[in-house]
């Protein structure tokens, strides 16, 4: 997988450029706050994933111009291809002259490994970082993890939004088992994906750590669920079982009125 050209027009700092990459490493060097970051960060655009800079697509847009656009030509899956992105309030894309119904599905066209000092809050920060970055990697690994995740995040907000309705509505409270078997179906699949991706991540990991610290400490990295037995079970279906019986006891608990107190009677 090889960038041939990269073309950008007010993206960021950048008013417009043009890179021709060569084909082995290419080491981008300038003085501070020239757009070193901001080129990086285009090209990590490619692979369909959200910035790792900023939250909003705005933020990326040149000051006081109406868009920005980034446009790449990589070799990849045998041929060459072409991807143009144009961000105004949101994302647009076309692939070779295609446009897409969504950014996201470049996943798994065009991959990337970023490494920034703001990912030094993968082990400062808490677990929620930690999720997105194998999230991340994950979708690029397998596209269908995207859909899966995508389908499991949609699921999540809307049965929160059935528990804030059952507030005023009592009655829904019967319809909140079925989206707690949906979300745990979902969550499980994810999860477990995330579990085999940490088992190999932290083999490559030890092995590397071996060498910088001569073999004299040891690496590991698990994933440690909320749900005790996932780490056990490791297959979607069992994990999905577990899942739902957490979901229900937690139903129970909060949804399940107090018992009316026993009264007494006296007769004279």
């Amino acid at each position: 997988m090889l960038v041939k050209r990269l073309s950008l027009q007010h993206f960021r700092n950048i008013e417009k450029m043009d890179l021709f990459p060569t084909d082995g490493v290419n080491v981008i060097f300038g003085e501070n706050a020239q757009g070193k970051t901001n080129l990086l960060e285009s090209i990590w655009l490619m692979t369909g994933c959200k910035s790792f800079r900023c939250r909003r697509d705005r933020e990326m847009v040149g000051f006081d111009a109406p868009f920005a656009k980034a446009d790449m030509e990589f070799f990849a899956k045998g041929r060459e291809q072409n991807v143009i992105l144009f961000v105004d309030r949101h994302r647009t894309a076309m692939k070779n002259g295609v446009t897409l119904r969504s950014s996201a599905e470049l996943i798994g066209e065009f991959s990337a490994v970023v490494f920034a000092p703001a990912h030094l809050s993968l082990v400062q920060e808490g677990p929620l970082l930690r999720r997105r970055f194998l999230d991340t990697a994950l979708c690029q690994l397998k596209p269908l993890y995207a859909k899966a995740l995508a389908r499991y995040n949609r699921t999540l907000a809307q049965r929160n939004a059935l528990l804030k309705d059952i507030k005023d509505h009592p009655e829904l409270v019967d319809t909140l088992s079925v989206w707690d078997e949906k979300l745990a179906a979902y969550g499980a699949a994810v999860v477990c994906e995330r579990i085999a991706y940490t088992a190999e991540l932290s083999d490559f990991a030890a092995k590397i750590y071996d060498g910088l610290s001569g073999e004299r400490e040891t690496l590991r990295i698990a994933y440690a669920s909320n749900v005790d037995t996932i780490q056990r079970i490791r297959t979607p279906t069992r994990c999905a079982t577990a899942c739902f019986r957490r979901c229900a006891t937690a139903r129970a608990r909060i949804f399940t009125p107090a018992p009316l107190a026993s009264a007494r009677t006296a007769t004279t």
